[in-house]
C-alpha cells in the first residue's frame, strides 16, 4: 500500500476537480463532481437517497479510489492513503468491535492517555452512561458494539472520531439514532471543535443547515446545486423548495401541537 503524502489540509483547502467514481464498471455513482472545501469549512451534503452522498464520502475518506479526475490540496494531488490519514469519519451504522472501550477508542488515537479518553467520552455526552459502567475502561461492549443501543454506538463513533483529531471530519447522518437532547449536546460538541477542521456531513435533516457555510446538493451522482447556505435559499432551485416544504411542515406540526419532525427534518 503506498504511503500518505505530507499535507497540511488544516491550512490548505480540499479541492476535488471533475471527481467520478463507480462501484462496477458500467455505472458512475459520482460523476464528475468539482468543489473547492475551504479549509476549517461546514459543508453539508443534501439529495434524495442514491443520490451519491455517502459515495462522495467515500471517495473523500479514501474507502473508494476515483475512477477519474483529481483530489488535491493546493500543492499536489492525494490517493487513497493520503485521504486515509487525514480524514476521520463517523458512519451512520457505527463500526465497533467486540473488545473493550479502552481498545476500541483507542483505534482513532492508539497513544491516547486515559483521561483524554474519558474527555472524549464527555465531550459525546456519554459521561452518565460511563460511570455507571462496572468496568470502566475496561468494559467489554460485545460482539460488534452489541451491548450498546444504537445512539451510543453513534457517539462512541464519534468519541473515536474526535480522538483521531484528523483535520478533516467526514459524518454520515452523525445524529439519526440520537434522540432530541442527545442530539443537542453532539451538535454543541461539533460547533465547538477548532475551526481549522474542515467538516462535511451527510444529512437528510434540513433543520441543521444553519450551522454549516455551504451545502452541496446532489442527485443522480451530480452535483446540481453547490454554494453558501444562504445564497442557495435565496435562489429558485432544490435547496429552496425543500426548506419551503420543510417549513410547511414544521408549522402544521406546531399548530397541531407537536413539535417534532421525522425524516428529512
Amino acid at each position: 500500500m503506498a504511503n500518505p503524502l505530507p499535507v497540511d489540509l488544516r491550512h490548505r483547502d480540499l479541492i476535488l476537480e471533475e471527481v467520478s467514481a463507480s462501484y462496477d464498471s458500467g455505472h458512475h455513482a459520482l460523476d464528475k463532481i468539482s468543489w473547492h472545501f475551504p479549509a476549517g469549512s461546514r459543508t453539508a451534503i443534501i439529495g434524495p437517497s442514491g443520490s451519491g452522498k455517502t459515495t462522495l464520502l467515500r471517495v473523500l475518506q479514501g474507502q473508494l479510489e476515483a475512477s477519474s479526475g483529481t483530489i488535491r490540496d493546493a500543492r499536489q494531488a492525494m490517493g487513497p492513503a493520503t485521504l486515509k490519514a487525514n480524514t476521520a469519519v463517523v458512519e451512520q451504522h457505527a463500526t465497533l468491535f467486540g473488545m473493550s472501550l479502552r481498545e476500541n477508542l483507542l483505534l482513532g488515537a492508539p497513544r491516547a492517555a486515559d483521561g483524554e479518553l474519558l474527555l472524549a467520552l464527555r465531550q459525546v455526552g456519554m459521561g452518565a452512561w460511563f460511570e455507571a459502567q462496572p468496568g470502566g475502561l475496561a468494559q467489554r461492549l460485545g460482539e460488534s458494539g452489541a451491548r450498546l443501543s444504537g445512539g451510543q454506538a453513534q457517539r462512541l463513533s464519534l468519541a473515536r472520531a474526535l480522538l483521531a483529531q484528523r483535520p478533516v471530519l467526514l459524518l454520515d447522518e452523525p445524529t439519526s439514532a440520537l434522540d432530541v437532547q442527545t442530539e443537542a449536546d453532539v451538535l454543541g460538541t461539533l460547533r465547538s471543535l477548532d475551526r481549522s477542521t474542515t467538516v462535511i456531513t451527510v444529512t437528510h435533516r434540513l433543520g441543521l443547515l444553519a450551522d454549516y457555510d455551504y451545502v452541496l446538493v446532489m442527485d443522480h451522482g451530480q452535483l446540481i446545486q453547490a454554494g453558501r447556505r444562504d445564497e442557495l435559499l435565496a435562489a429558485d432551485g432544490y435547496l429552496k423548495e425543500a426548506m419551503d416544504g420543510f417549513r410547511q411542515r414544521a408549522d402544521a406540526l406546531h399548530a397541531s401541537g407537536r413539535s417534532q419532525l421525522g425524516e428529512g427534518n
